[in-house]
């Protein structure tokens, strides 16, 4: 049986999503070097149909009971984790030395939580822009997707064979820590 969040993904992809080309060639290179950019540029999301707003509201709820559960793993509250996973991605970008501690002792217990970067696509970009009717609320579940998936990336980057998994979560975490929206289409 196909989860209520990746059924949602489906459906966002197959109704509200539009993938732009590049206007020209400097559009692609600064797109293939600024994944951030290529999201805010690359897409036109269109509003989700109503048919599907059951649906919207099935995927919420299988979020908040995997969100409760790890949550309850960690002994925090979603703010703490939050400030904890800020913690971490600071100072890994920097290359400090602070962010080893913190990711062992969240890694084991988040580990699994995101299904993969779909999930991450759904509540981080897509759905919050197709059905603003419960963007913010969106919006918070989406910090929470991308920051636990965040997470699982910097525990396997020795497995990757370079930084675009990083580079393609980290664009995704700048956009649901800023303010910027996707114009109404």
């Amino acid at each position: 049986m196909i989860s209520p969040i990746d059924k949602l993904v489906d459906e966002v992809w197959g109704y509200c999503v539009i993938q732009r080309a590049p206007k020209n060639e400097e559009t692609l290179k600064r797109w293939q070097g600024d994944e951030f950019s290529r999201l805010k540029e690359g897409f036109v999301i269109h509003p989700l149909p109503l048919e599907l707003s059951g649906l919207v509201q099935d995927a919420i709820k299988q979020w908040e009971n995997i969100e409760k559960q790890v949550l309850d793993r960690l002994k925090m509250s979603r703010e703490e984790f939050l400030i904890k996973f800020k913690e971490l991605r600071e100072d890994f970008l920097k290359q400090g030395k602070r962010w080893r501690p913190i990711l062992f002792s969240l890694y084991p217990k988040v580990y699994g939580a995101v299904r993969n970067m779909e999930w991450v696509n759904l509540f981080s970009w897509m759905l919050p822009h197709a059905y603003r009717e419960q963007m913010d609320q969106l919006q918070q579940i989406g910090r929470m997707v991308t920051a636990l998936f965040y997470i699982e990336i910097i525990g396997r980057t020795d497995r990757f064979s370079g930084p675009d998994p990083l580079r393609r979560i980290e664009a995704r975490w700048q956009m649901v820590d800023s303010e910027w929206t996707f114009p109404k289409s």
